[in-house]
């Protein structure tokens, strides 16, 4: 009779892509056959952090004290995930993103202590490999950042409200949100879009 022990990581991955990430976690617990294969599939795994931390709705401040339990330091146990969501976790800085190698999905909204470096560490690491980056209402982007998001497809800015007209120039995606960022004038977009007509731009 057959045992998990002589599961491949490749059936094994066909059961952990139907988990939550909370049952994917305590699931990657249960042996050291299911810890490897958790690390060996990372790159097709994506994890929803910020769900993990709020999976029962409760209010507000009950959610910030537990999305504040994702740090930095989690993050290295995560290296070549395919997809990451993180929003809302306050603790998370530049140096957490330094662990994020190879990701194509990363959701980062909310997380204010995100900076311009965070962005260069991001892109260094996920080797143009990104393809869909969420940093709504990271208020400490500046135009400067995203000269490293060049190649992205799809980019949600809404919020950033530090962005000015001078953004626009780094800016190569299918799709940008700028929803909320008040520094960008009409008259600016308006010229972006005459330039690349196929882009889908809200603003």
């Amino acid at each position: 009779m057959a045992t998990i022990y002589d599961l491949n990581k490749d059936v094994i991955y066909e059961i952990q892509k139907y988990l939550l990430t909370k049952e994917l976690i305590l699931f990657s617990r249960t042996c050291r056959i299911l810890r490897k294969a958790f690390k060996d599939n990372l790159p097709r795994l994506s994890l929803n952090l910020s769900k993990y931390n709020t999976l029962v709705r409760v209010d507000e401040k009950i959610i910030n004290k537990l999305t504040e339990k994702i740090s930095n330091s989690d993050l290295k146990y995560l290296q070549e995930i395919h997809g990451i969501n993180l929003e809302g976790c306050a603790n998370i800085t530049n140096n957490g993103l330094k662990y994020i190698s190879g990701a194509m999905i990363v959701n980062l909204k909310s997380c204010n202590k995100i900076t311009d470096m965070g962005l260069k560490y991001l892109t260094n690491n996920c080797n143009n490999n990104m393809d869909t980056v969420d940093l709504s209402f990271c208020c400490q982007i500046s135009d400067n950042g995203l000269k490293y998001l060049k190649g992205v497809r799809i980019i949600n800015l809404m919020g950033c409200f530090k962005l000015t007209n001078e953004c626009l120039k780094y800016l190569e995606s299918e799709y940008i949100n700028l929803r909320y960022c008040d520094k960008i004038t009409d008259n600016a977009i308006n010229e972006f879009k005459k330039e690349h007509p196929s882009c889908k731009i809200y603003y």
